[in-house]
């Protein structure tokens, strides 16, 4: 009863730890969940403030070389068309790395009922007539229309027109309310390989692609997305349909020379391009579901080994609790084998010394108790001590060629007390030719001992043990085969892995108080594989039982080998 209910305490302490441990997993489930939901907001809030900064990065630079290069109205009329322009491209080419972000810069004039256009020579800083380029015809009819008809229609940009900016010079207001008048425009061609190669990479380096992190980035045409002027990696061009982070890119602010507080065009016209970015692990999603799963997996990992150490903790705790048990039924058992040779010893001294017994036949049957005993002691104390010395070897102590004929005589000799007692008849078959095993002569008669020591003890119901050696082949080994059968009670299954254990006995052996103290069967399996050997059971309760030594024979060049170092 006491067993069974610490056997339920014991799983109940499993069935509570694997419960604990679920619940803890499904928490842990939900957690990481919104632990993902808010590192996605985080990483996607700050990738947007980094677009940001890059984006006001590139607009303040270009705004502020555009004011640079765009002269006012005063100053045009005071130094001439071509002395202001000159002079402000002067001023300006002096800033380091500044020259090549524009690959032409000229100035659109009213010239009767036309526009002409003048480019500003670099060289001399002087500005010659040219005819417009076929490429700048959208340009040049949306500023006709602007400057004769008054229209304030914003011009088609394509991929071509997006890297032209038109920079109005203002004049006086057309009436007292009216809009200041555009006299000029100041036009500036971006050099577009330059900002592929130069200026787009060094702001990405700085504000996205930092330590640890990696994003493919991609420059469109804000009113036509199939027109891409820009892509860090060409493979990754067209291949998102969304983007983690997305920005107006290309912002100017067109009111540098208009008069103040007077009504006019916005001061920044609209983006001109949109920047993306997608994160190269696919996406920022991607990334934070990588490392919500990782997260999972240490946390499922961690919960398996607090389970498995629980589990562990409880079969070691079994473990430990039935080995406590076995070691005192062990003391309990030692104790009562060495009690009672020990008084048949101290009776019969005291008899002796007492003078008590004088007849001689008597002394002498006394005399032969006490050596019969004081006999039984020093196997019981033998056996203990070559439990202790088998257990710490490796290998037999003495290597020799053995006999197993020779053996199972001098193990017959042995528990030949036993064996009368018991009253069985013993039949010995064991098969002539026999090759000998190498091994410890005495090792391996202390076991067969124990084994027929096990069968009189245990057999005595069927009166009758039979001892068989026989010769077999097994995965092309030749082995030596020892069976020791009797006809007692059995073994009930439940018990039948644990008769190898120390200390180890059966319930019916302790119920009925059969001499012995657990260590025989034990022993037993450790000399055998000491030898190399295996030992098996079989058992059938009301039927018998047999078990079954297998050692490996010597090889002939073994036994030669002992041959002639004997010789």
């Amino acid at each position: 009863m006491k067993g069974l209910r610490q056997r339920w305490l014991d799983w109940s302490f499993v069935a509570l730890m694997t419960i604990l441990c679920a619940i803890l997993s499904v928490l842990q489930y939900n957690w990481t969940g919104e632990v993902s939901k808010a590192e996605s907001t985080r990483l996607r809030a700050g990738l947007n403030e980094r677009l940001q900064r890059l984006v006001r990065d590139f607009d303040s630079e270009l705004n502020e070389d555009c004011a640079e290069l765009t002269p006012t109205a005063r100053e045009i009329d005071q130094k001439g068309r071509e002395s202001a322009h000159g002079d402000r491209f002067r001023q300006w080419v002096l800033r380091e790395n500044r020259e090549a972000l524009f690959t032409r810069i000229a100035v659109a004039v009213p010239a009767g009922a036309d526009l002409e256009l003048q480019v500003l020579d670099k060289q001399s800083a002087r500005l010659q007539r040219i005819d417009w380029p076929a490429e700048w015809s959208d340009l040049q009819e949306n500023l006709r229309r602007r400057y004769f008809d008054r229209e304030r229609r914003p011009r088609r940009v394509t991929h071509t027109a997006s890297a032209l900016i038109e920079l109005p010079v203002f004049g006086d207001p057309d009436g007292f309310r009216g809009p200041p008048l555009e006299l000029e425009w100041t036009i500036l061609e971006l050099n577009l390989d330059f900002i592929r190669n130069q200026r787009l990479p060094e702001l990405i380096r700085t504000h996205l692609n930092t330590v640890g992190e990696a994003f493919d980035v991609k420059v469109e045409i804000a009113a036509d997305p199939d027109s891409i002027v820009f892509t860090s990696r060409q493979d990754a061009a067209r291949r998102w349909t969304v983007s983690d982070g997305r920005a107006e890119l290309f912002s100017l602010r067109r009111g540098g020379g208009r008069h103040r507080g007077r009504p006019g065009p916005s001061d920044t016209e609209p983006s001109r391009w949109m920047i993306s970015a997608l994160h190269r692990a696919g996406s920022l999603e991607a990334v934070v579901s990588k490392a919500r799963v990782r997260n999972l997996a240490v946390s499922f990992i961690l919960l398996s080994l607090i389970l498995i150490a629980g589990s562990a903790l409880v079969r070691y705790t079994r473990r430990a609790r039935r080995l406590a048990e076995l070691q005192l039924s062990f003391v309990a058992g030692i104790s009562h084998e060495l009690r009672t040779p020990l008084t048949v010893i101290r009776g019969a001294g005291h008899n002796l010394a007492n003078r008590v017994v004088r007849d001689d036949k008597q002394i002498d049957r006394y005399g032969q108790l006490i050596v019969q005993h004081a006999d039984h002691l020093s196997e019981i104390i033998d056996q203990l001590l070559t439990f202790a010395s088998t257990r710490a070897a490796r290998t037999p102590a003495v290597r020799e060629p053995v006999s197993i004929r020779e053996t199972i005589e001098r193990a017959l000799d042995a528990a030949s007390m036993e064996v009368q007692s018991s009253c069985c008849v013993v039949e010995v078959d064991v098969a002539t030719g026999l090759p000998p095993v190498i091994g410890d002569p005495a090792a391996l008669r202390r076991a067969f001992q124990n084994l027929i020591s096990n069968a009189a003890k245990h057999g005595t119901e069927g009166k009758w043990i039979k001892i068989s050696a026989n010769l077999l082949m097994d995965k092309g080994k030749s082995l030596i085969e020892v069976r020791v059968a009797d006809h007692g009670p059995g073994i009930p299954e439940a018990e039948l892995p644990h008769v190898f254990d120390p200390f180890y006995r059966g319930e019916r052996a302790r119920s009925d108080q059969i001499r012995g103290t657990g260590l025989g069967l034990s022993l037993l399996k450790e000399i055998t594989e000491t030898h190399l050997g295996s030992v098996s059971v079989k058992s059938q309760e009301g039927k018998g039982s047999e078990f079954i030594v297998r050692l490996p024979a010597a090889r002939h060049e073994e036994y030669d080998e002992f041959a002639h170092s004997a010789g």
